[in-house]
């Protein structure tokens, strides 16, 4: 496979940026909200959203500051209070700036709102404009009209060069680990280019995760006709539940979280999707894979959601199958065999075919 050569100019800045110590030194995060948001605006690092891993700032005329002692380099999410859109980024001076949107959506006829703060522009992080820099060129190269196998082809060549001239960086685990375009062996020869270095960060903790789904996907855990794995999952009654509870002709199953955006603003489509074909013998359950019962039984009574509730707070199903990010969902027949799994969009043709 030909190795696509990267723009030379990127490599040595980003050559630079691995070699940070790991002593924490002060940063200082302000920033600008634009969209007439007052109240609280939260910062996590490396995936955490744990009360003890978070910092807070009040947003007083549109503006904001954060101010911590952290290793450098670190990858932080901004965010609002649950449930949030979580952008992420990269840290790697003392000083950073940023420009976000607030938005407020509103769906379901008005009944629910979503909370929304896009990242506009981050500034003084020379890893961030790296990131910005090889998507943009992946999306360049990329042509929509090409075949999936075409695209997975090109954005391994271009990943591969990225981490031959940058092996031990945080940056190079973090685009490996976000990367849905390619298949275990793909992902099997770039992992093993990274430096061991890299083994105990954050970034590496979710590669594994989706190093995992392919190589089970590698196994056929996941292929069509495959009995689906059976666990004892809490119902919203307090109940123990299984599949084997379950009665219908066809059963669509979302992964979700209801710290997750994205999750609850399927909901609507699935409440849709539940109303046309109930009666036809589609049957949903969703399995929230949440640590915390409270905030699930909370954002029930807000969501109103008319189908099987099940919490799974060990994520014993979604770690079983190595799933990599919710929503997630599973569509299986009438014995609880797998027919497909994905995103919505992709599943929701599957129903309608089946339903016809």
């Amino acid at each position: 496979m030909k190795t696509l050569r990267y723009p030379i100019c990127l490599l040595i800045l980003f050559n630079c940026l691995s070699a940070f110590s790991q002593q924490t030194v002060p940063i200082t995060l302000s920033g600008i909200i634009k969209g007439g948001y007052t109240g609280k605006v939260y910062l996590s690092f490396n995936e955490y959203r744990r009360a003890a891993d978070t910092i807070t700032a009040e947003v007083q005329d549109g503006h904001f500051t954060f101010k911590q002692h952290i290793s450098l380099p670190v990858r932080a999410m901004i965010h609002l209070e649950s449930p949030s859109h979580l952008p992420d980024f990269f840290i790697d001076q003392p000083n950073t700036t940023m420009d976000c949107t607030y938005q407020l959506n509103t769906y379901n006829s008005g009944k629910d709102t979503m909370r929304l703060l896009n990242l506009d522009t981050v500034r003084g992080s020379k890893m961030e404009a790296v990131r910005n820099d090889f998507l943009r060129s992946v999306n360049l190269k990329i042509d929509n009209s090409l075949e999936g196998i075409e695209q997975a082809s090109l954005y391994f060549d271009k990943l591969q060069a990225f981490i031959q001239a940058n092996p031990a960086s945080k940056l190079s685990a973090h685009l490996l680990s976000k990367c849905d375009k390619l298949d275990y062996k793909q992902l099997l020869a770039l992992y093993s280019l990274l430096d061991s270095g890299l083994y105990s960060s954050s970034e590496m903790k979710f590669l594994n995760s989706l190093m995992s789904s392919r190589e089970k996907l590698n196994r056929g855990l996941l292929d069509p006709g495959t009995p689906v794995y059976d666990t004892t999952f809490l119902s919203d009654k307090d109940q123990p539940a299984h599949f084997s509870d379950l009665k219908g002709n066809c059963f669509l199953v979302v992964f979700w979280g209801s710290y997750c955006a994205p999750c609850r603003r399927e909901i609507p489509e699935l409440k849709e999707l539940d109303r046309l074909y109930r009666d036809k013998g589609l049957t949903l359950v969703s399995i929230s894979i949440e640590a915390s019962k409270e905030k699930w039984q909370k954002a029930l009574a807000e969501e109103k959601m008319p189908w099987a509730q099940w919490l799974d707070r060990e994520a014993q199903l979604y770690n079983y199958y190595g799933l990599h990010g919710v929503p997630c969902l599973f569509l299986l027949d009438k014995d609880k065999k797998i027919i497909a799994w994905g995103q919505f969009k992709e599943l929701r043709k599957k129903v309608e075919e089946l339903m016809q």
